[in-house]
């Protein structure tokens, strides 16, 4: 699906900081849902491409959504830094 043109205008009156257009329609922003629900942020990340696919990144916000789920799930079957570059979390525990 392609980008809908009106979400790629620059628009004076729009507050594209406090409350962008891909973020705002229907009857709640999704920084509101996310916080309703107390995500966490692989969660909210996926939501936030989820809801906002069609009215701005496309075909590109899916594939985004899809990645987070996809750390998600690795963190929920092998566990927090599972998913990290190989080295990375072996190196951050000698930092601390």
């Amino acid at each position: 699906m392609e980008v809908r043109p009106e979400s790629r205008h620059v628009d004076a009156e729009v507050d594209f900081v406090n409350s962008p257009p891909h973020y705002t329609y229907g009857p709640i922003e999704v920084i509101d849902l996310i916080e309703l629900f107390d995500l966490t942020f692989h969660e909210a990340s996926a939501i936030k491409y989820l809801l906002r696919w069609r009215h701005k990144g496309g075909v590109q916000d899916l594939e985004k959504a899809i990645w987070y789920i996809d750390r998600l799930i690795g963190i929920e079957k092998h566990g927090k830094g599972a998913t990290a570059p190989r080295g990375l979390k072996e190196e951050l525990s000698r930092a601390r």
